[in-house]
């Protein structure tokens, strides 16, 4: 009933509904008859003094089996017509017409409870349970031992001390938001309560949250362990075969590899956590500055590198140290790179040495290397090579340059001279080389003899030295076997 307008908000009738989908659509089908508001006879007759006979109006709604609501609101004007101020309008309307009311009602009878005396305000209700309270010390995860470790999901330090509370049987509430792992946090308090042969009602206002508390339980294993009104006998058949099949696990063994690898990680997370000496810094310090960094709208960037021993210089005093760089930047120092000045990535003990360093380069400006361009200039433009465009192109010149003066210095030019079969001979390998023979009784040497002779003469006086002379080494091979 709307008190403004004293329209009545109720539906005369009422009939069970499955909503079935096809594809993009939705069927909708009648299953059982329909029943007569009870919520609309109360209001009616509480106010108005209309009594309305139930079983009358779902007889006006059945039409040879077939749901026809209009008889059923046709009699209801009638009843309410001398009525100005109610209106009946025909409506066909899908919904969970669920009256709590009655319920409620009932429940508010017997309101004899400690929690609702001490939310009302009742002084000995507050006494009692305060005094009836717990305290529970949180036990270092790390530290406890793995027999105690009875929780059917990962729960984190603040989850694990709410299922303690709920285990020593303290009254709490706990507000959470979506994603905070509440169904986990449920999941685990139901089985430590279980696990102490308690029974435990769980009510929410969503089949959704039910559903999945119960789809956590299976996915442990303990399916059944959680039983609904609307499928009670198959949640108690499955809890009965699960507990038939029903095992004690040993976890002697899986406890100590536990302990064994948590000590491994402990000692890690210390290592991490632990302040260097020199740097009076952890790298858990330095992970999380990084990550300060990284997260900023412009992160700083920096392809500089420092040595162990640079970290250490600076770990005294790298206040000083910073305002340095800062004013480093300010002069430009970080505003070049390699290809910016000739002086970039030089290196300096002191100020002398940068001093005369610079001295040196003014030096080869103003005189070594003007005198050392016209010199190669002339002595490049002598030759048919290209001019050098850089000083690293001329020191190319100059080698092959060289080079070439070595090769002269070796060469021979008396080669051409000689025959094709003389200079087989004498380039061949030792062992290809024809023997040498004596001359003849007559004292005449033979052609194959004269030949050999001056073929090795030849070898001789192309091999020597670049510094001795022709003769002094041709006149040294006088005798065949040379």
């Amino acid at each position: 009933m709307d008190p403004r307008s004293r329209r009545l908000l109720r539906a005369a009738a009422a009939a069970p509904l499955a909503i079935r989908r096809h594809g993009r659509d939705y069927e909708l089908r009648l299953r059982g008859a329909a029943v007569l508001n009870p919520a609309l006879a109360r209001a009616l007759e509480k106010q108005y003094g209309i009594s309305l006979d139930a079983a009358t109006f779902v007889a006006l709604s059945d039409d040879d089996g077939t749901f026809k609501p209009n008889a059923v609101i046709d009699q209801l004007r009638r009843l309410t017509g001398h009525l100005g101020e109610i209106v009946v309008q025909p409506r066909l309307v899908v919904s969970s017409f669920e009256e709590v009311a009655p319920a409620l009602v009932a429940d508010a009878k017997s309101l004899d409870h400690p929690v609702l005396d001490a939310a009302a305000g009742d002084a000995t209700a507050k006494w009692t349970l305060e005094e009836g309270y717990q305290a529970v010390e949180a036990a270092d995860a790390d530290r406890r031992d793995p027999s105690t470790d009875v929780l059917l999901l990962d729960a984190d330090a603040e989850q694990e001390h709410i299922v303690a509370q709920i285990a020593a049987g303290n009254s709490l509430v706990v507000r959470t938001l979506p994603g905070t792992g509440a169904t986990q946090t449920i999941v685990n308090a139901l089985g430590m309560l279980v696990g102490q042969n308690k029974r435990v009602l769980v009510v929410s206002p969503r089949r959704a949250s039910l559903r999945g508390i119960a789809q956590r339980l299976g996915d442990v294993g303990l399916a059944g362990m959680a039983v609904s009104p609307s499928s009670l006998r198959r949640d108690v058949v499955r809890g009965i075969a699960r507990n038939e099949k029903a095992i004690q696990p040993q976890l002697a063994e899986v406890d100590e590899a536990l302990v064994r690898l948590r000590s491994v990680l402990i000692d890690y997370r210390e290592a991490l956590s632990r302040t260097d000496e020199t740097l009076w810094v952890s790298v858990f310090d330095c992970v999380a500055e990084l990550s300060r960094l990284a997260l900023l709208p412009h992160p700083p960037t920096t392809t500089a590198r420092l040595t162990p021993q640079a970290v250490r210089a600076l770990a005294g005093d790298r206040a000083s140290v910073a305002a340095t760089m800062v004013e480093a930047a300010r002069l430009g120092e970080f505003r070049y790179g390699p290809g910016d000045s000739p002086w970039y990535g030089a290196q300096f003990a002191t100020g002398d040495e940068a001093a005369r360093a610079h001295g040196i380069a003014k030096k080869l400006h103003a005189d070594g290397l003007p005198r050392l361009l016209i010199k190669a200039n002339a002595l490049i433009g002598s030759t048919r090579m290209r001019p050098f465009t850089t000083i690293a192109e001329l020191g190319i010149y100059l080698r092959l340059l060289s080079e070439l003066r070595d090769t002269l210095d070796k060469f021979d030019a008396s080669v051409f001279d000689r025959s094709l079969s003389e200079l087989i001979v004498a380039t061949a390998p030792r062992r290809d080389a024809p023997r040498c023979r004596a001359p003849t009784a007559g004292g005449s040497r033979s052609s194959r003899a004269s030949t050999c002779a001056r073929a090795c003469m030849w070898a001789i006086c192309t091999r020597r030295s670049p510094r001795s002379s022709s003769s002094a080494s041709c006149g040294s091979a006088t005798s065949p076997r040379a």
